[in-house]
């Protein structure tokens, strides 16, 4: 057979030396079984094989969940869970079933799957907790109507579809797992119509304001993953269910942080607007214009038609006539000022004309006196276009522009506030910041400084894979940074701390260099940065 063929041939592979034993390890660690249950008499073994593999595509996630809770089950039973829950869950998803058990799971475990893992996680999840896969679905049904509501905008309170337009057109899809609980609440009378408004409008300001800051947006999955529990943590959440997100937001710190009117005014003004994302773009002119305006203009609609344009005032190519109206020192206006909200508008006309003088702009057909556009009010009625007119219009749009993204008033304040949850995964500066409690693979631990979350969590690493972590005693490093962090010998560290006999690791480092040979060792290990997580007070 040709499983008697394939022993043959590695078993002589490594007979005749061509395979190391590191080698022949690393190969055995990568292997995998599948096993596929059949019933006798009722499975065609060659039918299920030809559908597994007639398309050369891999099971995607949801496939293998799906198989998990229908496996072993009778035809008839099978049947049932398929058409009562399981094809309702792929409808209301809109087919995008691996995505929202990520979410889902992320908001049941308190923690962020790898995308490749959902189904390991799933399985883990459904086993460990001893969960009646019935009840499970009939869960997984609610929440996937929850989902739909979110991914069609279409929760039937106006205020709140259209703020789910708004942040599904700005595709921060991480807040799921947030707004799927929050809606829980909300069916569950725990919140009411104008506080889920409330909620979903400073999560918008929450997000806008960070992408306009220009901060990275991978802190944001660990951020919704736990805005729901930390809300939760006091008795009284009930009473003070938005106040609490206001000051749980607010006081969120680095890479987490909600942007304040001081930041959030100079990069307003600085901002290069102009080469952000289409949707971005969009949706900041969108929203300046429609905010509190009875005539809603459609934008998105009439940009994409080409009937508006998104233009320069003063122009990208500079005209003697612009550089004279400018003054003397037009390059420095030009170059601070060209790409920001001072000086962009919608307009009407034709883009071929843009290097016109302003009074031409201003008095052309579909110029700037004739729209009936927010943005261009102020445009109709001046005479000039210089550095003090960019600025008066920035200021002007900044005014409007904290009316349309709040920053939260907060007077309440949460007695068992814990801090800000980051991960491994995060890049921000950890330096004189003070760890409370950390994470990997269990419940919480508390600690009381970094020194001991190095320590527990190589342990932990150890435990798990000795044999990979080991070989970091014997690896040569080329980056300077990580040699002499992994001996096997004490003798050969500074302040050596010791792992397993011969395994030693460097302990006499700076709070950036531990995190820097944990990743490391994550690396060797073959774990994800996001397993390890740790609250900063």
């Amino acid at each position: 057979s040709n499983i008697t063929s394939n022993y043959k041939y590695f078993y002589n592979r490594i007979i005749d030396g061509d395979v190391s034993i590191n080698e022949l390890f690393e190969a055995i660690e990568k292997l995998m079984i599948v096993e596929i249950e059949l019933k006798n008499g009722e499975d065609d073994p060659q039918l299920i094989f030809e559908s597994l593999n007639s398309t050369g595509l891999d099971l995607t996630d949801a496939d293998k969940v799906r198989n998990f809770i229908l496996m072993g089950k009778s035809s008839k039973v099978q049947e049932k869970l398929y058409n009562k829950y399981w094809h309702k869950v792929e409808k209301n998803t809109e087919y995008k079933v691996t995505e929202f058990i990520r979410d889902y799971m992320t908001m049941k475990q308190n923690k962020i799957a790898n995308i490749s893992k959902i189904y390991v996680n799933f399985k883990e999840y459904v086993i460990t907790n001893d969960i009646d896969i019935e009840e499970c679905l009939k869960d997984m049904i609610k929440f996937s109507e929850y989902y739909n509501n979110i991914l069609r905008s279409n929760l039937g309170i106006r205020q709140v579809d259209e703020i789910l337009k708004r942040i599904n057109r700005l595709e921060v899809t991480v807040s799921y797992p947030f707004l799927l609980e929050v809606l829980d609440d909300y069916y569950n009378a725990i919140i009411n119509d104008n506080q889920l408004i409330e909620i979903f409008e400073i999560i918008e300001s929450y997000i806008f304001r960070r992408i306009l800051c220009k901060i990275p947006t991978n802190a944001l999955n660990k951020v919704f993953m736990s805005l729901s529990k930390e809300i939760k943590r006091e008795e009284n959440y009930k009473n003070n269910y938005v106040e609490a997100l206001s000051f749980i937001l607010t006081n969120k710190k680095a890479s987490q942080r909600m942007p304040n009117d001081e930041e959030f005014k100079r990069n307003f003004f600085e901002t290069d607007i102009y080469h952000w994302k289409g949707k971005n773009k969009i949706y900041l002119l969108e929203r300046i214009e429609n905010y509190d305006n009875n005539e809603k203009v459609d934008v998105e609609g009439l940009v994409e038609s080409n009937i508006l344009s998104v233009e320069h005032i003063m122009p990208q190519t500079l005209t003697n006539v612009w550089k004279e109206l400018l003054g003397s020192n037009y390059q420095e206006i030009y170059n601070k000022y060209i790409n920001t909200i001072g000086n962009l508008t919608l307009t009407g006309y034709n883009s071929s004309l843009s290097n016109k003088s302003f009074i031409e702009k201003r008095d052309m057909e579909k110029g700037f006196k004739e729209s009936r556009l927010r943005l261009n009010n102020y445009l109709g009625s001046i005479d000039k276009w210089g550095e003090d007119e960019i600025v008066k219009r920035a200021e002007m749009l900044y005014d409007l522009s904290l009316e349309v993204w709040k920053y939260p008033e907060v007077q309440y304040v949460q007695e068992c506030f814990k801090g800000n949850l980051f991960s491994l995964a995060d890049d921000d500066d950890f330096t004189n910041s003070k760890v409370k409690q950390f994470s990997f693979l269990s419940d919480m631990i508390k600690i009381t400084n970094w020194t001991r979350l190095y320590e527990l969590v190589c342990l932990s690493i150890y435990d798990l894979e000795p044999v990979k972590f080991k070989r970091l005693a014997y690896k040569k490093f080329e980056e300077e940074y990580i040699k002499k962090r992994f001996a096997t010998v004490e003798s050969a560290l500074r302040t050596p701390f010791k792992i397993a006999d011969n395994l030693y690791i460097e302990k006499n480092l700076s709070t950036e260099a531990k995190l820097a040979t944990l990743r490391v060792i994550f690396d060797e290990c073959s774990i994800e940065y996001n397993e390890l997580t740790f609250v900063i007070e």
